[in-house]
Parts: C-alpha cells; sequence; structure tokens
C-alpha cells in the first residue's frame, strides 16, 4: 500500500530497496517544500470568496432566472476562469508544482477526456452562433435569413438566443473547472502537517490521513457544509413563506408569472424548479454526513462519543429539506423524493453494514419511519395535486361551431354566500385552460347566484353576458339541469323551462362569433363546488324546446346518460358524474404539456443532427404553433426533448459522453480518497435530477445547472479506495 496517496503501490515503489526514498516521494517532499508564490495563493483566496458567493447566491436571486442574474453568475464564472488561467501561468513559468490530494498532479484519461468534451461543446455552440441561419423578427413572425452561413456546421435559428446560451455556457464551464482545480488543492494547514509528519518519521513517509477515506479535505468539506446550510436555510423559508400566504418571492417581489402562493416556493417562482434544487441537496447532506461520520469513528477516541461530532446535525437537516418538496406541492418534486429517498437509504445501510456498524439495522428503520412521518403530514397538502380531477375532455381535433348546445346538471350548495366564481362549463381551444385561443365559450355561476355567458378571447381578453341574476337562492340543496343553447343568439334552460333574457340588444359582438372547440373544460373556482356536476354533454346543434324539455324528463326519472337512447339526438360528448369525478393520471395534469410536446416532435424533425442552435426553443416554438392565439411556451418542459431540438444529436452525444465519463471517474484510481457512498449520493440527486427532466426544465434554470455541475465535479475528483 502507497502511504502516500492510499492507493497500491506502483511497481517502481514495490522494486525499491528497503531504505531507498522513492522517486515519487522525493517529488513530493519537493512540492511540499516548495514556497507558494504570492499570485497562485491570492488567486486561490479569489476563488475560494468566489464559490462561495455563487453557491450562495444563485438560488437566492430567485432562482437566477432573470437575464441580470445569469450574468452576474457569467462574470463570476470568467472570474474563476481568470484565477484558473493565472494558476496555470505561475505553475509554468515559475516551475511551481502544488501539492494536491490524491494523484491530482497527474491527468487521468477521464480528466483529459473531460477537457476535449468541454472544449468540443463550448465550440459546438459557438460555432452555431457565429454561423447563424438566421434571426427571428418578434414584430412580423419571421426568419431574417442570412446567405453567408455554412449548411454542413451547426447553425442557430436565432443568432441572440445562442450568443446568450453560450456565454452562460462559457461561465459554467469555467466554474467546473475552476472548483475542480481549488478543491484537490491542498491548504497551507494541509501542506505544514505533512511536512511535520514527514519530519517526525521519514522512513514512515506518512500522509495526512491515517489510512484511506478517514480525512476530509478542508475545502471540500467547507464547500459541503455550505451547500447543506444553505439549501436548510432555502427550505425553511420556503415552508416560512407558503404558510403566510404572501404571493411574493421572498416578501419583495411579486413575479409576473404563477403570481398565486401555492405555485411558488421559496425565492422560485415555479415551485418545481425549487423542489428540483432541494432534490439535488439532500442527498449531498447524507453524503457528508456519512464521510464525516467515518473520519470521525476512525479519529482519536474521544471524538467517538455522541455528539462530539457536528456530522449529527445533518440528518435533521436532510430530512427538512427531502421534506421541502412534499410540502411545495410539486408532484414532479414529490415523485423524485419518494423513489431516490429507499435509494439513498439502502446505500446507507449497506454501506453500514459493509463497515460492521453496530446500527446498520436502524438505517433503514429510522430513515423509513421519518419518510413515513413526512409523507404522512404532507399527503394533506400534496394529495389534491395528486389527484386532481381532469378539467378538460377531448372532443375532436378541431370543430368550427355556430350553433351549439351546452347542458350541465350539477348539485347548488346549500349556503351560496360563498360561491364565488363557483363553477365554470364551457367549450376550449387549448387543454391547458381558458385565455389561449379566440372564442372560448361557456357559462359561469358568478357570485349571488348569476349565470354569466363568458367569451373568452386571445391574450386573456374576455367578455361576460348576464343571462339571468339572482334565480341559484331558489335551487339551494338541489339538483339544477342548465342548458345553453346558441344559433344566432343564445337562449337558456333551467330544469327544461326557457328563461327569459335581457334586452338582445346589449349582447356583445362576441356572442355571436364562431367558436373554434376541441375540448370541453369542466373547472370549478370555488371550494363550495367540491362535488363535481351530475352530468355534462355538448351537441353540435341548437335543441329547440322539445328535445330540453324531453331531456330534463329522462334527467328527472333517473336516466342519466342519452347517448345510447335512439329518441334523442347523440351528443359530441357525455360525461356523467363518475367520470367527473374520478382524478386524471398524472399524464392528464400536465397543463397541456402533450400539446407542446406534440409541437416540439415536429420541430425535432426539422433538426435532427445539427439543432437549431442553443437557446432557440423558445423563439422558434412560437412559428410552429397552429395559430398565432395558441399559447406560447419558452421551454419545452422536457429538457431531453429541447436539447436534442437544439443542439442536435450530435452536440446530445458529446453531453451524454461527458456525463458519463464523470459517472465512471470514481471508479478510477489516483483521486481522492473517500468512502464508495459518498460518490453514491452524489448520484442519486443527480440521476433524480436528469428523471425530473424528462417531463420539466431543471436545465435551462442556472442555479440548479451550476448545482448539479459541482456534484459532477466531485464525482470528477473522488476515486475507488
Amino acid at each position: 500500500m502507497d502511504p502516500e496517496h492510499g492507493q497500491p503501490a506502483t511497481d517502481t515503489d514495490a522494486q525499491s530497496p528497503p531504505g531507498v526514498i522513492s522517486r515519487e516521494h522525493r517529488r513530493h517532499k519537493h512540492r511540499l517544500k516548495q514556497r507558494t508564490p504570492h499570485a497562485y495563493r491570492v488567486c486561490e483566496r479569489f476563488t475560494e470568496i468566489l464559490v462561495y458567493a455563487m453557491v450562495i447566491f444563485s438560488p437566492w436571486a430567485f432562482g437566477s432566472t432573470q437575464p441580470w442574474a445569469v450574468w452576474v453568475m457569467n462574470i463570476a464564472g470568467y472570474a474563476l476562469g481568470l484565477m484558473l488561467a493565472v494558476k496555470w501561468i505561475v505553475r509554468r513559468i515559475g516551475h511551481y508544482t502544488p501539492p494536491k490530494w490524491g494523484d491530482g498532479a497527474k491527468p487521468r484519461w477521464t480528466t483529459r477526456a473531460l477537457a476535449v468534451l468541454t472544449v468540443l461543446l463550448l465550440g459546438w455552440c459557438l460555432i452555431s452562433a457565429l454561423n447563424a441561419r438566421a434571426t427571428i423578427d418578434f414584430q412580423t413572425m419571421e426568419f431574417n435569413y442570412r446567405d453567408s452561413y455554412i449548411s454542413w456546421l451547426p447553425h442557430s435559428y436565432h443568432a441572440p438566443a445562442s450568443w446568450f446560451e453560450f456565454w452562460k455556457y462559457l461561465g459554467l464551464a469555467c466554474t467546473f473547472w475552476a472548483v475542480r482545480d481549488w478543491l484537490l488543492g491542498q491548504t497551507r494547514r494541509e501542506r505544514a502537517h505533512q511536512n511535520h509528519e514527514e519530519r517526525d518519521n521519514e522512513d514512515a513517509f506518512a500522509d495526512l490521513p491515517p489510512e484511506p477515506g478517514a480525512y476530509v479535505p478542508t475545502r471540500l468539506r467547507r464547500l459541503l457544509w455550505l451547500i447543506c446550510l444553505n439549501g436548510v436555510l432555502l427550505a425553511a423559508e420556503g415552508i416560512f413563506q407558503r404558510l403566510d400566504g404572501t404571493s411574493k418571492l421572498l416578501w419583495l417581489i411579486e413575479p409576473t408569472v404563477n403570481k398565486t402562493s401555492d405555485s411558488q416556493f421559496g425565492p422560485y417562482a415555479y415551485r418545481s424548479n425549487a423542489a428540483q434544487y432541494l432534490n439535488l441537496v439532500w442527498p449531498v447532506c447524507l453524503g457528508l454526513f456519512w464521510i464525516l461520520r467515518h473520519e470521525a469513528r476512525r479519529s482519536i477516541p474521544r471524538a467517538r462519543r455522541v455528539g462530539s461530532s457536528p456530522h449529527l446535525i445533518l440528518l435533521p437537516c436532510a430530512a427538512l429539506i427531502a421534506a421541502a418538496p412534499f410540502l411545495s406541492m410539486s408532484r414532479g418534486g414529490v415523485l423524485i423524493t419518494a423513489a431516490t429517498a429507499p435509494i439513498a437509504i439502502t446505500i446507507l445501510y449497506l454501506a453500514a453494514r459493509r463497515h460492521r456498524a453496530h446500527w446498520s439495522w436502524m438505517v433503514p428503520v429510522g430513515a423509513g419511519a421519518v419518510l413515513a412521518a413526512l409523507a404522512a403530514a404532507a399527503w394533506p397538502i400534496i394529495k389534491p395535486r395528486l389527484y386532481a380531477p381532469r378539467t378538460a375532455w377531448p372532443i375532436s381535433p378541431l370543430l368550427t361551431l355556430q350553433q351549439f348546445t351546452l347542458r350541465c346538471a350539477f348539485h347548488v350548495p346549500p349556503d351560496t354566500r360563498k360561491i364565488g366564481w363557483g363553477l365554470i362549463v364551457g367549450l376550449s381551444r387549448s387543454e391547458d385552460g381558458w385565455y389561449h385561443s379566440p372564442a372560448d365559450v361557456g357559462f359561469v355561476i358568478r357570485p349571488r347566484g348569476a349565470f354569466n355567458l363568458i367569451f373568452f378571447g386571445p391574450r386573456g381578453v374576455y367578455q361576460e353576458l348576464t343571462l339571468i341574476t339572482n334565480v341559484i337562492e331558489q335551487f339551494q340543496g338541489q339538483t339544477i339541469d342548465v342548458a345553453l343553447v346558441r344559433e344566432e343568439l343564445p337562449r337558456l334552460y333551467l330544469n327544461g323551462a326557457p328563461v327569459p333574457l335581457p334586452d338582445t340588444s346589449r349582447i356583445p359582438s362576441m356572442a355571436t362569433n364562431e367558436v373554434s372547440a376541441s375540448y370541453l373544460r369542466i373547472e370549478p373556482k370555488s371550494s363550495v363546488f367540491d362535488t363535481p356536476p351530475a352530468l355534462v354533454s355538448v351537441w353540435e346543434r341548437a335543441l329547440d324546446d322539445a328535445e330540453i324539455a324531453a331531456l330534463h324528463a329522462e334527467f328527472k326519472s333517473g336516466q342519466m346518460k342519452v347517448a345510447d337512447n335512439s329518441r334523442f339526438t347523440r351528443p359530441l360528448i357525455e360525461i356523467d358524474h363518475s367520470e367527473i369525478r374520478s382524478p386524471a393520471l398524472l399524464v392528464d395534469q400536465m397543463s397541456g404539456r402533450r400539446e407542446t410536446y406534440a409541437i416540439a416532435a415536429k420541430m425535432l424533425q426539422d433538426f435532427v443532427w445539427l439543432g437549431s442552435g442553443p437557446g432557440t426553443f423558445g423563439p422558434l416554438y412560437g412559428l410552429y404553433r397552429s395559430s398565432t392565439f395558441d399559447y406560447w411556451t419558452w421551454w419545452a418542459h422536457n429538457d431531453w426533448l429541447e436539447f436534442r431540438i437544439t443542439l442536435g444529436r450530435i452536440g446530445v452525444a458529446m453531453a451524454l459522453l461527458a456525463l458519463g465519463i464523470t459517472a465512471l471517474s470514481p471508479l478510477q484510481s489516483g483521486g481522492l480518497s473517500l468512502p464508495r457512498a459518498f460518490p453514491a449520493m452524489l448520484w442519486v440527486g443527480m440521476l433524480g435530477c436528469l428523471a425530473h427532466a424528462r417531463f420539466d426544465f431543471p436545465f435551462q434554470i442556472h442555479s440548479i445547472a451550476l448545482l448539479f455541475l459541482i456534484l459532477a465535479c466531485l464525482c470528477s475528483i473522488v476515486s475507488r479506495r
């Protein structure tokens, strides 16, 4: 065993005669005795300050989602890259070889491969931005093409977006390599301790760790503690903000989107992004707990007493951070936490058994009890999200209706004073909700029981027509059968009888326009309508008075559906109470993302190998919509799909290869020697984030991408024992 690095002895060392110092050991002693150049020491200090500042700043700057926050992080990344370049120059010019942990002075093949892939990926993005094919004019929604581009090289279809992404990726790459180099370096105290050890025992060639994995480098320890404590504060702040009910992020700013408190969490305007960040942090807490516990167990006896080491506080910290995704009400965050937590528990249990810890059985029992308690406490909060009722039923690909009949039977609450919006039943072109397409139509129950006909126009414009007021009080606690018929003018029926309408001269023009419908929407807007409608049906024509009366007579007799009754015209769609109240599948609760995925699939067919250019998904998506009034999303809510569109197969292949090399790094020798459970915990968090990226956009958020890269950096410097 090589005592210097904690690795098996090399052939050179094995062949050295007793009492003869190996060449490698003499080089190591020379590195320890070298005086650190002042410029190098200053760069190390500034690197440490910048790394800590970036870790703290990125999530608290509202997730670093705004351009100003991204540019702050970019500039900090460039500064780290500059510090790294200065250190390289000092090493070359001053012939200085800094002491490093493990075999950090010798680049492994994985390190060289990662460096090459980093340059290739940055070059791919740079060429795409320089070799731009077009720029989108958002005023005319047209491409401004360029003729001077090379078609067989990567090219962008919106140059400004690709330039922005390139500068972001450059900052992240500088951060990755600067953090990696800084973590492998030894502090002054560690170098002094190694010098002291060698002076005391020249023949032993003892390194700082008493045995492999028994010492955690100071810089790594501080960085991990900072990530964990910052995550605890984020989780606690998010929980307090949710309990307070404020709609302002950090009680300061109301975001332009997701203005309700239940859609936010902590400094993140999107609760799912907060859950993604925290699901990266809690496995780090468990990994840090394990390596500190391993260090304490192998140190002096007084450190073995319970409570004598601060690592025990990491267990409640990990529990609090793991509970936050449940309390955030993010469905994806809950599923990822529920899937990765048992894996993390199993890893700790196997690691404890391998070291013959007498408390190994307590790992699954204690962690399982904590998870069960957290799940039980958070279940009432997350259940409405996981078992949310369906709000949209497909009618057809697209219908243009001039005449239609919309019928709904529902139970009127006994207390009508708190109806509020009550219930909206209508026809929509979009599965994602109202306001996204022209001429959505429905009827809504307004305060004090008024029936209003409502028309949703493009970009949130809508008009309402009051059909009848102060009528709901007559039906308190009863089931009412409502039918809305539209020919040239709307007609309303209550329990089969026509209701006189207000002066037709006041009916807005929008009320007579054609309706473009693809979905039937049933949307309760008040808690008093927890009981869903008993029956909803839609006809593609205007039913007459006799047909409406016959339908109500059948309804009173207990015959709910009429679709199979030959006496009546077959409706386009008819759903009853059992279908309406059944919870939607998770795939049906994706807020209209299936429509986004369908458009993204069309985009993918046009940009197979070279991609459309980094950052161009959002600008291009608007041009692929079937109508300019359809909803325009800026992200695909599937990072795997989005990167395939923007980077192409070649760019994604390089990124996946770099990720695979990072995963293999801990299996090699020559890096930081730490217990195997530590890199396994890092990959639990990273794999959870990669899985979440299948149905969301974590890697489009700078703070999440930064933390993911830091964890990947840690994996790249850890080696097997």
